[in-house]
């Protein structure tokens, strides 16, 4: 017996059943990660992070119902390509489901080509896919506030005085940080299973920096810290 897998494509204005399911998918998943030679330890990894998530389809758009069918299909074929082109230009967010799999992914369609290809009227389809994450600020009732030294930075307008907290929503990042509550930060100290390529990548947001912690501390070495150890930055 065929185990049939229905493939979705979801929004909160209606829902797309793909009426001849892909005869295959596969999803990519991998991360961002850079190799660092220290000198005298040989090469490492940052870690990296996670990438988003893509992948890749191909089926038919019938221009009938056929056995194969998951679903009647639409009279016009090309009216999924229309859907699937507003989908596209408008960077509306769906969710792309595979029933009898784990797949539920919010996503935005990132490609589209279609074609007749054997004069039947049926229409041939790739659609590409990127995964797609929300992303959300904070507001200024639960923003982390920093305080500030007169030898760090002006006192911006509207604020009186330096006994004035600085919050995330009233000040620009420098450059050369990966957020704010780094970037006036003067000091790091050291937690058990830290390194230097780690701590470079906590303060600065790019590990191969740990140089400027070996110069700023006067280290011998890239294994010459230890756990409590303050060291500037």
């Amino acid at each position: 017996m065929i185990n049939i897998k229905i493939h979705y494509i979801k929004n909160d204005i209606e829902t797309i059943q793909l009426p001849i399911s892909p005869s295959s998918y596969k999803i990519k998943s991998s991360k961002n990660s850079a190799s660092i030679n220290l000198l005298g330890f040989g090469e490492i990894s940052d870690g990296g992070t996670p990438t988003l998530k893509s992948w890749t389809i191909s089926s038919i758009f019938p221009s009938k119902k056929y056995n194969i069918c998951t679903c009647t299909p639409k009279s016009n074929p090309f009216d999924y390509c229309d859907l699937i082109e507003k989908l596209k230009d408008n960077n509306i967010v769906c969710t792309y489901v595979i029933t009898k799999t784990n797949v539920n992914i919010q996503c935005t369609v990132d490609d589209i080509e279609y074609s007749e290809e054997d004069g039947s009227g049926d229409v041939y389809f790739t659609i590409t896919f990127k995964e797609h994450k929300e992303i959300k600020l904070t507001t200024n009732s639960s923003t982390e506030t920093y305080y500030t030294g007169v030898d760090q930075m002006a006192t911006p307008s509207g604020y009186h005085n330096l006994a004035t907290p600085y919050t995330v929503s009233n000040l620009a990042q420098p450059s050369g940080y990966s957020n704010l509550a780094q970037a006036y930060t003067t000091s790091y100290t050291v937690k058990d299973g830290d390194t230097l390529v780690n701590i470079a990548k906590k303060v600065y947001g790019d590990s191969s920096k740990y140089t400027n912690l070996i110069s700023k501390n006067n280290l011998e070495n890239v294994n010459d810290i230890s756990v409590g150890q303050v060291l500037k930055i």
